[in-house]
């Protein structure tokens, strides 16, 4: 009797939290959409570059998705624990990832949607073309043989999610799977050209301590169905040796061509390309030494060379930061230094030797920025990015992890000859190189992520 009594406290009380737990369930979910408060006062404007950021000095600490006004150095915290934000292409939201959440949050800091992966590993890739479908890894299965059925892999590749800022939710809408054209490879590194009609991504071998290997660009159709995103005719883009990697693939404003990365593992470097969309026209770039003026001897100069290029002057290496709107593409010049911070290939521009600015089509010389970060006295550039008008470059100076400072540079027109010196049909040079003052952060803060 003394059990059945305590049972049945048990029972009474079980009862009573339940009935008061769907109570407060209720009377959450019942309230009315005007009854959420805005999180960011003032709103954001969609122009300031957000960081993935701590502020170690600090008792909070407050690690977490911070924005920088670039105009005036101000940073401002905006969400605790949040990793990785990327503006939407129109800058009305920004996604980021807290925890294993993917998040959709608009500019006045109302979460639109959240997307739950249905594996632990899932992470925020960027947007698509426009502000419906954002891009996301999640590890797949893939039978190695029939039997047995335990014989299985994960494979890394691409899930589209569909945005409706009406809807609390992203919906998963699609997949990328390669397994019929290229069986147990990854995929990663991907983008979307602006037409919304074709897709161009990194497929990939992983050996767990030594890296990615194999790595071919490859690309396919996107067709929209039923609200789906449907990757169909994928194929390999190029048919350059299986000894070279290639990474890094972006579009081209017209979505006519596709730059890209050639790694040869056996000399060390890593040096850009472009291609057409059907896999013809290859040009690649070759930096080398000519002596142009007699007294000042030899000028580092910068030619685009038809097919496939390997040699680069002293090993230096020529990434790929962004296309133009005018489909001149910018091009990093690095040279490898190995530090904790940095592997071979790390995705953050540091210690680099300076930036050119190449029309491929050969209008236009290529336009060298030497030593950007050096215009302002930085000592160490961490970070380069392109304002979204594509009309500013950005470089930052820090130490360590610690960004400092920020410094402006305007990148002029090609026809805008007041601005420029041509020294060779292969160089320019700007005229004056400006002498900005860095713009100090209102808090030295910690960077990991930067996206504008």
């Amino acid at each position: 009797m003394k059990y059945n009594g305590h049972f049945t406290k048990f029972a009474c009380c079980l009862t009573l939290f339940m009935l008061s737990f769907m109570w407060m369930v209720q009377i959450s979910t019942s309230q009315p959409p005007k009854a959420r408060r805005l999180k960011f006062s003032p709103s954001l404007k969609g122009t300031e570059i957000l960081l993935e950021a701590d502020l170690p000095k600090s008792q909070q600490r407050r690690r977490g998705i911070w924005a920088l006004d670039p105009k005036t150095g101000k940073v401002r915290f905006l969400i605790p624990n949040g990793t990785r934000p990327i503006w939407s292409p129109k800058r009305n939201y920004f996604a980021y990832q807290e925890y294993n959440f993917i998040k959709v949050i608009d500019r006045k800091g109302e979460v639109e949607a959240i997307l739950f992966p249905a594996i632990e590993d899932g992470q925020l890739v960027g947007w698509g073309h426009n502000e419906q479908w954002v891009l996301y890894m999640e590890p797949m299965f893939q039978r190695t043989e029939e039997e047995p059925f335990e014989n299985f892999v994960y494979l890394q590749t691409i899930h589209f999610a569909h945005f409706n800022p009406k809807e609390p939710s992203l919906a998963n809408r699609g997949i990328l799977n390669v397994s019929e054209v290229f069986p147990l490879h990854h995929v990663g590194n991907v983008s979307i050209s602006s037409n919304g009609k074709y897709i161009a991504f990194e497929v990939f071998k992983y050996v767990p301590g030594i890296g990615k290997l194999n790595s071919k660009i490859a690309m396919a159709e996107l067709v929209k169905e039923n609200g789906a995103l449907l990757v169909k005719n994928i194929r390999r883009l190029t048919s350059l040796p299986l000894e070279l990697m290639e990474i890094n693939p972006k579009w081209s404003p017209n979505s006519e061509q596709i730059a890209f990365e050639i790694v040869d593992p056996q000399k060390g470097n890593r040096i850009a390309h472009v291609i057409n969309l059907d896999g013809t026209g290859l040009k690649g770039l070759r930096l080398y030494q000519e002596e142009i003026y007699r007294r000042e001897g030899k000028e580092k100069l910068l030619r685009v060379e038809e097919g496939l290029v390997t040699e680069s002057y002293m090993n230096h290496d020529l990434r790929i930061l962004d296309w133009l709107p005018d489909n001149r593409l910018v091009v990093v010049e690095s040279k490898f230094k190995l530090t904790r911070h940095v592997s071979r290939l790390d995705d953050r521009f540091t210690k680099y030797m300076g930036v050119w600015i190449v029309d491929f089509e050969q209008r236009h010389p290529p336009l060298f920025i030497y030593n950007f970060h050096l215009f302002a006295g930085l000592e160490e550039g961490k970070f380069l990015l392109l304002s979204p008008d594509k009309k500013l470059l950005v470089g930052g100076d820090g130490v360590d992890d610690f960004l400092l400072s920020i410094t402006l540079l305007d990148i002029p027109e090609p026809q805008n000859k007041d601005a420029m010196q041509i020294l060779h049909s292969y160089k320019a040079i700007l005229k004056r190189p400006p002498h900005h003052e860095p713009i100090p952060l209102s808090n030295n803060l910690a960077v990991y992520w930067m996206n504008w």
